[in-house]
C-alpha cells in the first residue's frame, strides 16, 4: 500500500466491510508501516478464508525500485509486483521460500535475471555456458556463479547454493534493508485504530508482567489453531487447498503450543 493517509483510510474501510480481524502481527498504522513493519488480516470470503498482508516498505527492495514500480503499476487494477521484485521479496528466513524463487526464475525474459535468482544447478549450468560472458560479469554480484560453469556434480557448488538460504550468508554478501532514510526514533503512543482490535489489545500497556504474558500465550494459541488443517497448504494456508509436493495436509505431524 501507499505510505499515506488515504490509501490507509481506503484500506481500513474495505478491511472493516469485509468483517476482517487481525492476525499475529503489527497494527495498521502509518507509524509501525514506516519502519519496516508488515500488519497481518483475515477474513472470509464467499466461504473462502483470505488472509492478507500489508505493507509500505517492502523488505529488499530500494527506494528507486519501489518508485519505479508503482510508476509501472499506474492505473492497473489490481497492480501488482514484477517478478524480480517478487523474488526479491520472498528471499526470507524460511526454507519453504527458495522454491517458488526458482521457479520465478524460470519465468524471467532476461537471462540475467534468471542467472540472479535461480536455485537450479542444472538451470546455473546451462545459463552459465550460454554466453558465459555475461555469468563471468554477474559473478562479482553473486559469486556462485562462478562455481557454475561446469555440468559436472561440484559439492562446493551445491554448498554454496544451499548457503545462499542462509540469512548471514545474505547479510554478509547483499544489502536486506532497504537504505531508505527513516525519521529519528522516537517514544510511539499506541492510539492506532482499534476497530479490528480487542479491549485486551488496546489495553496492553496497563497490564502487569503476568496478565500481560497470558494475553501473549493467548495470542500465539490462537493464531496456531488452525495449524492441523492448514499444515499442507501452499504458503501457510493463503491458497487453500494447494498442497506442497511431498505433503499430505491433515498426516502432516504439526506440533502444537
Amino acid at each position: 500500500m501507499r505510505e499515506d493517509e488515504e490509501a490507509l483510510d481506503h484500506l481500513l474501510s474495505v478491511l472493516d466491510e469485509a468483517g476482517a480481524t487481525y492476525r499475529f502481527g503489527a497494527p495498521l498504522d502509518l507509524r509501525w508501516m514506516r519502519r519496516g513493519w508488515s500488519s497481518h488480516f483475515e477474513f472470509a470470503h464467499e466461504g473462502i478464508r483470505v488472509r492478507t498482508d500489508f505493507f509500505t516498505r517492502p523488505p529488499r527492495l530500494d527506494q528507486l525500485e519501489l518508485e519505479r514500480l508503482w510508476l509501472d503499476q499506474e492505473g492497473r487494477t489490481p497492480p501488482f509486483t514484477g517478478l524480480v521484485e517478487l523474488a526479491k521479496l520472498k528471499m526470507t528466513q524460511r526454507e519453504k521460500d527458495y522454491p517458488v524463487i526458482g521457479e520465478l526464475a524460470r519465468l524471467m525474459e532476461s537471462p540475467a535475471d534468471q542467472l540472479r535468482f535461480s536455485r537450479s544447478a542444472y538451470d546455473l549450468c546451462r545459463l552459465c555456458r550460454d554466453p558465459p560472458e555475461l555469468a563471468a560479469e554477474l559473478a562479482e554480484e553473486r559469486s556462485l556463479l562462478a562455481l557454475a560453469t561446469e555440468p559436472d556434480a561440484d559439492p562446493e557448488r551445491d554448498r554454496r547454493l544451499a548457503a545462499e538460504r542462509s540469512p548471514c550468508d545474505r547479510v554478509r554478501n547483499g544489502p536486506a534493508i532497504s537504505p531508505r532514510p527513516t525519521p529519528p526514533i522516537t517514544p510511539i503512543t499506541v492510539t492506532c485504530r482499534g476497530q479490528f482490535l480487542s479491549e485486551e489489545d488496546l489495553d496492553l500497556k496497563n497490564l502487569e508482567w503476568d496478565e500481560l504474558i497470558a494475553a501473549w500465550n493467548a495470542w500465539l494459541r490462537q493464531a496456531s489453531a488452525s495449524d492441523e488443517t492448514d499444515a499442507g497448504d501452499y504458503s501457510h494456508g493463503v491458497f487453500v487447498g494447494i498442497q506442497e509436493p511431498g505433503r499430505r495436509g491433515r498426516d502432516v505431524d504439526v506440533p502444537s503450543l
